[in-house]
């Protein structure tokens, strides 16, 4: 039973929603000095990028952890509650001092103008680099919340810089072309900093430009270095990671080819932040990560996958896993559900396969900006089914596919994180 305490700071975060989505950093730098600039206090490792920013993020922590250092890990959205958003050495932040850090941050919100008050996300930023400079740090993973340049994260000058990669994602806020997100993914390189990415094409060529222009060295996928794969099973993959003449094997437990990218990002930005080979760190911290809610297996008989793929990258890579030759020939359902503002289409397209059994669901139903069942059913050109109960949902796809089949949860964080905590009860 969580106390009241901690459910009164949870209403007053929901209350913030209300002033919504707002980039810029001049509300949060004022709101930063206000609590003393805690983000100068520690030494951070800065990740933006599309897709794959919580993969990099976990397995980089991993690493770190594995390696000596203290570390915390800023990340969001948040599966099943906003605690994970705030780790330290693997560990959520504690139901107490979440709390008292939402009051006292809030608190000191007080007499900014009605026009300045902060959003949820500026609260949780505060928040977060309170706590990890009380905490005393070695290093904080911090990851973007959307975008880069103009984002609330974007206050600190890190020791390194990671974009994962550039797709289509956030076109209200950040563009509607790869050029214009890439221009604000890129708004996180620092002068001298250096920078690791995983991007290709016209938003590697404006990373490129932008690292040059403030003399920041970069460190590309792909030409810098790669992982190749050498096994696979259910139960994860073995790698192997190249850089110059290095060629080194290891096992990690995430699922799917885009982890050999986020793999190799990880690798390269542990070895330049520590500067050195630690090899052993880098073994046991890839082998130990797991990362909730992307290609997560949770039930083998049938399988059933979780994974929050909700813009086309995402969606692509999920279905290069399903069509991997370890469950290829699985009948396949869907349990899908989005928020309005998703290429939903283009998602449901890339997804299912006309032999695929589709369910739609509300993602989140206390979020408007939520696409009913019904809007679903309509946008979708192939047969869907239509349920509004999420155990209701999960007992009909489990019928549909039977015991050898699979069953892929996906579309929104939210709807993941919701699946979860229904299972979870």
């Amino acid at each position: 039973m969580k106390n009241r305490n901690y459910e009164g700071a949870l209403n007053k975060l929901h209350s913030l929603g209300v002033f919504g989505i707002k980039p810029g950093l001049e509300r949060i730098k004022i709101l930063l000095k206000k609590i003393g600039n805690p983000e100068q206090q520690i030494k951070c490792i800065h990740i933006t990028g599309t897709n794959g920013k919580g993969s990099v993020s976990a397995m980089l922590e991993g690493m770190l952890v594995a390696s000596g250092y203290k570390v915390g890990k800023f990340t969001s959205p948040h599966l099943v509650s906003y605690n994970e958003r705030m780790v330290v050495q693997k560990q959520q932040i504690a139901d107490r001092e979440f709390a008292d850090l939402v009051y006292e941050i809030c608190h000191c919100a007080t007499d900014m103008t009605k026009d300045m008050q902060p959003t949820q996300f500026e609260v949780l930023t505060a928040m977060a680099f309170l706590y990890f400079a009380r905490q005393k740090v070695d290093l904080a993973i911090i990851e973007v919340g959307m975008g880069g340049l103009l984002d609330s994260t974007n206050v600190i000058t890190p020791i390194c810089s990671i974009i994962t990669n550039v797709s289509l994602d956030h076109m209200d806020k950040c563009g509607d072309s790869i050029e214009k997100i890439a221009v604000h993914k890129a708004g996180i390189i620092k002068k001298n900093i250096p920078v690791i990415t995983a991007a290709t094409a016209e938003a590697l060529d404006i990373i490129r430009e932008t690292a040059s222009k403030y003399q920041a060295p970069l460190y590309i996928a792909g030409k810098d270095f790669y992982c190749q794969e050498i096994s696979k099973s259910l139960l994860g993959q073995k790698i192997k990671y190249f850089a110059g003449k290095e060629a080194v094997e290891f096992e990690i437990k995430l699922l799917g080819k885009h982890q050999l990218t986020n793999s190799a990002v990880a690798i390269t930005a542990f070895k330049l932040i520590t500067k050195g080979q630690k090899m052993q760190a880098i073994a046991s911290g890839l082998k130990e990560t797991i990362w909730s809610g992307r290609a997560e297996i949770i039930s083998q008989d049938p399988v059933i996958i979780l994974d929050g793929a909700h813009n086309p990258a995402g969606a692509i890579a999920l279905r290069e896993l399903l069509d991997d030759e370890l469950l290829r020939a699985k009948r396949k359902c869907f349990i899908l559900g989005f928020m309005q503002d998703k290429l939903i289409i283009e998602i449901v397209n890339i997804l299912c396969k006309k032999e695929d059994t589709i369910i739609v669901v509300n993602a989140a139903p206390d979020l408007s900006r939520a696409a009913s069942p019904e809007q679903l059913k309509q946008l979708i050109q192939a047969p869907t089914i239509l349920m509004h109960d999420y155990q209701q949902a999960i007992l009909k796809a489990k019928e549909v596919v039977g015991k050898e089949g699979l069953v892929c949860i996906a579309g929104s964080l939210y709807l993941v994180g919701n699946i979860k905590k229904t299972l979870l009860q």
